[in-house]
């Protein structure tokens, strides 16, 4: 588990953006530098099925590391194309299995090419919404979003309705384990999505 770093999520702050619908969204707070957060990946079906089953929705909001959001911008720029996981897997071993640097935009696009080139991707479209800037506001609130939940470990489960964070959960606070984690993330979710309802 690692920390966040405060002046990380200070640097690019900008304003809160997140979940104005009245629908319950469980952003998953996640570093691919991470290695809980890659073991994480093993609950992700349980919570993502218990968030469908109460109406909610889950997200994956990837933070950035300390000199460079590049990774972090492909991969917002590539949510939608219902290769999310798949995506996620190639980041975080990219990180963590090879330690290949992912440091620049030419490397992220190199390595994503290769290992997802079985998906037919367009990678102009991508790339555009890379360099538009719409990926890198989506860094931005993600950022922001994790600030102002106090987010302090990764991963982290944040609550979100209406623009109002109703709760965090992580590794720690669920007590210790993946699979403590797990059954406090579903329990959180039946319990907010049972109060929304009276």
């Amino acid at each position: 588990m690692k920390r966040v770093a405060a002046f990380l999520l200070l640097a690019l702050a900008s304003p809160l953006a997140w979940a104005s619908a009245p629908r319950l969204y469980v952003v998953k707070i996640i570093s691919f530098d991470c290695p809980a957060c890659r073991a994480a990946l093993a609950i992700d079906a349980a919570v993502e099925s218990a968030a469908d089953q109460a109406g909610a929705k889950m997200v994956y909001a990837p933070l950035p590391r300390e000199r460079s959001s590049v990774r972090e911008q492909f991969f917002y720029a590539m949510q939608g194309m219902g290769i999310t996981e798949k995506v996620m897997s190639a980041l975080f071993s990219g990180a963590q299995g090879l330690g290949y640097p992912l440091m620049t935009q030419s490397e992220v696009l190199d390595w994503l090419r290769s290992s997802l080139g079985s998906q037919r991707i367009d990678w102009a479209a991508v790339l555009r919404r890379v360099d538009d800037g719409q990926a890198e506001q989506d860094v931005r609130r993600a950022i922001l979003l994790a600030y102002k939940a106090g987010v302090t470990r990764y991963p982290s489960y944040v609550f979100v309705r209406n623009n109002r964070i109703l709760g965090v959960l992580d590794i720690a606070t669920a007590g210790g384990s993946l699979s403590q984690l797990r059954a406090a993330v579903i329990a959180r979710i039946k319990t907010l999505s049972a109060s929304s309802r009276n």
